[in-house]
């Protein structure tokens, strides 16, 4: 029923470059391949979005670092055009979930302080339930 009520938008990537670079030179590349002018590439894109903290706690100014945020908040086409979607309001967005394959992990904001987000336990009890989901498919 709830689908019938909803849109999901789903990209499946986001980091086509990136992608690419990933499986065909170095399977573990996690930024984009933007030239970044100096002799060495790529933006880590979840670091490119704006913060209260953009490119602090985390993060790497350094264009060589695995980490390394951008010149600016969405600086990246990427990153640009991914928040763009996300806050226009005519899509109606109410919740975003983002999945990466780097580690068993689940991720919550905030990720630069150890304040909580105002609906934190609405946010835990759904991480848990999604941790619970994906351990009873792989273990």
């Amino acid at each position: 029923n709830i689908l019938n009520n909803v849109n999901i938008y789903i990209a499946y990537t986001v980091n086509v470059d990136g992608y690419i670079y990933s499986w065909t030179t170095n399977r573990n590349w996690r930024k984009s391949r933007r030239n970044n002018g100096d002799g060495t590439f790529g933006v880590d894109l979840n670091r490119n979005y704006p913060s209260p903290d953009f490119c602090g706690v985390g993060t790497s100014t350094n264009p060589s670092s695995d980490t390394y945020c951008g010149t600016a908040p969405l600086s990246e086409p990427e990153s640009a055009a991914s928040a763009a979607f996300i806050i226009n309001e005519a899509n109606n967005i109410q919740a975003f979930f983002d999945m990466h394959t780097f580690g068993p992990l689940i991720l919550y904001p905030y990720g630069y302080t150890y304040d909580h987000v105002p609906d934190y336990d609405f946010v835990v009890t759904y991480a848990e339930e999604l941790r619970d989901a994906v351990e009873g498919v792989n273990g």
